[in-house]
């Protein structure tokens, strides 16, 4: 099992802007970028059809690397964060993007996924299973759908998950 990363060591990635680009690949509306520490950024427009592209391709670049389980594990938190990334975060604004940044060091694998919306609060997160009744009220009274899993789930899955201060960037490993 990889070595959680202080937050001290976190926040430094969290502020950092779209790595500097060496070469980019345009796909038409999307693009695949590498830059010179490595990361490899796809950036995409928050359109649903781009979940599973960009779960296919992180797959291909870690296959023969991990076992099946962290895979399994990878692309479930891609699909939850990616998703909340168009749907909260971009209000499915096809204009705006949702760039996925990925490193994969020796001993851990990054992920860092960033949407142009305003960003949340992300102190109000809290468990929804510790009393399930009272949460699934508080979604309907707020007008959203029963839900509400999904960061939480991600969060014990990972041996790291911290939000930038504005709430629109998630660095996980």
């Amino acid at each position: 099992l990889m070595q959680p990363l202080t937050a001290a060591a976190l926040q430094p990635l969290l502020k950092r802007p779209t790595p500097i680009v060496t070469r980019t690949q345009n796909r038409s509306d999307w693009a695949v970028t590498v830059d010179r520490g490595d990361w490899v950024e796809i950036c995409v427009p928050s359109r649903t059809e781009y979940v599973s592209r960009i779960q296919d391709l992180l797959d291909l670049l870690e296959r023969s690397k991990l076992d099946q389980d962290t895979r399994d594990e990878l692309i479930l938190a891609i699909d939850e964060l990616v998703t909340n990334a168009m749907e909260w975060g971009n209000q499915y604004d096809e204009g705006r993007q949702v760039g996925v940044s990925y490193y994969c060091a020796p001993d851990r694998i990054m992920l860092k996924i960033e949407d142009e919306g305003e960003g949340f609060n992300t102190s109000g997160l809290v468990n929804p299973a510790e009393d399930l009744e009272t949460h699934i009220k508080k979604r309907e009274a707020e007008g959203k759908r029963p839900g509400g899993f999904g960061v939480h789930m991600i969060r014990n899955l990972m041996d790291d998950f911290s939000y930038n201060d504005r709430g629109n960037i998630v660095l996980l490993t």
